[in-house]
């Protein structure tokens, strides 16, 4: 939600990385007023290989100037998301609303609204 984009723009550098598109991908964020949230968007077409293939996630950290200890990433797919950045080795974050996971690899949210406090756990990154 926009709200929560908000509220973690104001603390934290915001960056896509998708398996998408560059155009289609720029162009749905855009049309949805969600591109000013994000400094970057990493695709797998510009990387040349997708998801979770920790390349396309090094990249996005290259492109955000970070390093992997200072780097979350929040998605909603198991293999590609949370796999991947596990191997790239950023803290992983699966967003999975109705669905309770219980992993002492990864952290696990049902509501957006819940990454505002688990960013804040002294233990986070």
């Amino acid at each position: 939600s926009l709200e929560i984009l908000e509220v973690l723009k104001k603390d934290y550098t915001l960056h896509i990385i998708t398996n998408g598109f560059i155009a289609p991908t720029e162009s749905k964020l855009s049309n949805s007023g969600l591109l000013p949230f994000f400094e970057t968007v990493t695709s797998s077409e510009e990387v040349g290989i997708n998801k979770p293939n920790p390349t396309v996630f090094i990249k996005s950290m290259e492109k955000a100037d970070t390093a992997p200890e200072e780097s979350a990433m929040v998605g909603d797919n198991l293999k590609a998301d949370i796999i991947g950045a596990m191997n790239a080795k950023m803290t992983p974050v699966l967003y999975r609303p109705g669905k309770v996971r219980s992993n002492p690899k990864y952290f696990h949210v049902q509501h957006l609204s819940e990454l505002e406090k688990l960013f804040e756990k002294e233990d986070f990154i």
